[in-house]
């Protein structure tokens, strides 16, 4: 480029139009607005990345109700450690969550008990999984409804975290080779629940 220095004259051929044709080429701008095309795949994206996010989370929240039931440990309040392999290839297992303030569980408490008491001995072992209560409240629920089967403190809600309960009662039965076979939430219907029950003793 031609440096131009002060009452120096400028020649005619350095003085150009902006419309001629032959103007210097301007340099594109830097920071030109997107195209539309270019908007459009932006939101795609990130329309994309957020809808993958939120299956994530629906996946990481919604109750278990299928594949391998996570096996877990407890202590019962008759002092004994269970694990839930133990019973695999062996029992049908019935995972029941309660809480003492719960008035559903209060409720569905008598169909629970009639119901084991019909299959414990046809190889069906209930789990009673308490959350949060002392020890003196959860023993009087277990008395007040003759409840024989196993029943003990999830300590740490860790067996809630495992099957992504989110209130109670809750209910999950798990088949002899270990999957979860249904998720209730609420109290079971006592028909399809015994029925259920039928179908997974005839698949040993």
């Amino acid at each position: 480029m031609t440096q131009v220095t002060p009452n120096q004259p400028i020649s005619d051929t350095e003085v150009y139009d902006a419309y001629a044709d032959n103007a210097p080429a301007q340099a594109p701008a830097k920071n030109r607005m997107m195209t539309p095309f270019a908007i459009v795949v932006v939101v795609g994206v990130l329309l994309i990345s957020a809808m993958v996010a939120w299956g994530i989370y629906r996946n990481e929240q919604e109750p278990l109700n299928d594949g391998p039931a996570p096996d877990f440990s407890l202590k019962t309040y008759d002092n004994q450690n269970i694990r839930l392999s133990d019973y695999k290839g062996k029992n049908v297992v019935v995972i029941n969550f309660w809480q003492t303030n719960c008035p559903p569980c209060h409720e569905e408490a008598p169909m629970l008990v009639n119901v084991y008491n019909d299959y414990k001995d046809q190889g069906v072992v209930f789990i009673g999984v308490n959350a949060k209560d002392p020890d003196k409240l959860a023993l009087d629920y277990i008395d007040q409804y003759d409840i024989t089967y196993l029943n003990g403190l999830d300590v740490g809600d860790k067996i809630q975290g495992m099957y992504r309960t989110d209130g109670y009662p809750e209910t999950i039965v798990v088949s002899l080779d270990g999957q979860v076979l249904v998720h209730y939430i609420g109290q079971p219907n006592e028909t399809a629940f015994r029925r259920l029950l039928d179908q997974a003793l005839e698949q040993s």
